[in-house]
């Protein structure tokens, strides 16, 4: 029978204070590198480690540790509290637009939101790229399951370019999730429902050729997974901005 003193319990307690301190403040400080941040929290708890009970408290931290670790570094991705996506002010929301294993943010204020191509001018020149949402739907796709679509613009202030992306986005354990994300200079919404996204656009600019997408929600993984493609010739009113 192993008998724990109530003054070597307190005792273990003040010692996992700092060790807790330091994981946070280490997850904080390096979210984009999940396996370094994870071996340090690992060293830092080893350390500050003592007798079977903290063991069994470092094992657990370190395995919330590693999660967390994991959510922060996907992409750079902000993670932003969401219990009701149909009620998330996105015109005054940054949020995160992953397509093609890349991140970016847009940091929309009044439905506008505005990019540089050099960070460091920032704040002391003008933007380079305009971003704004066009259209705003909410489809359900499943029972209990709400999905927020962004139809997004956007043009290039002191360039030529432009691109269209819709996003699709739900509440997820408590947390905003990206379920779907197309991008494209032409790309178009033919049909997005309950039932499903029907998207097309023109590979190449100024393609003969139009490519449809067809897309359905999965149950299991709880986002869009591509149901048939094909390609059609593209009408002749089909140019891009």
């Amino acid at each position: 029978m192993i008998t724990v003193q109530k003054r070597s319990g307190k005792l273990q307690n003040q010692r996992l204070k700092p060790a807790l301190e330091s994981a946070i403040y280490i997850l904080a400080q390096f979210p984009r590198s999940g396996h370094i941040g994870s071996y340090v929290v690992l060293f830092v708890f080893w350390k500050k480690s003592r007798g079977a009970i903290m063991r069994a408290y470092r094992c657990l931290i370190l395995a919330a540790s590693f999660a967390l670790t994991s959510a922060l570094v996907r992409g750079d991705e902000r993670i932003i509290p969401c219990h009701d996506v149909t009620k998330l002010d996105f015109t005054n929301l940054t949020i995160s637009n992953r397509i093609h294993h890349n991140t970016r943010q847009l940091a929309f204020k009044n439905g506008v939101a505005l990019g540089y191509d050099d960070p460091e001018i920032e704040k002391s020149g003008p933007p380079d790229w305009k971003a704004e949402i066009e259209r705003d739907t909410v489809v359900q796709p499943a029972p209990g399951i709400s999905v927020r679509f962004l139809f997004i613009y956007q043009h290039h202030l002191t360039g030529t370019g432009w691109n269209y992306w819709l996003v699709g986005y739900s509440c997820s354990n408590g947390r905003l999730r990206q379920v779907f994300s197309r991008d494209g200079l032409s790309l178009k919404i033919e049909r997005l429902d309950d039932s499903g996204i029907v998207v097309s656009k023109l590979l190449k600019y100024g393609s003969p050729i139009e490519t449809h997408w067809s897309y359905i929600w999965e149950k299991a993984q709880l986002n869009y997974v591509l149901a048939s493609k094909r390609a059609d010739p593209a009408p002749q009113s089909n140019n891009p901005k």
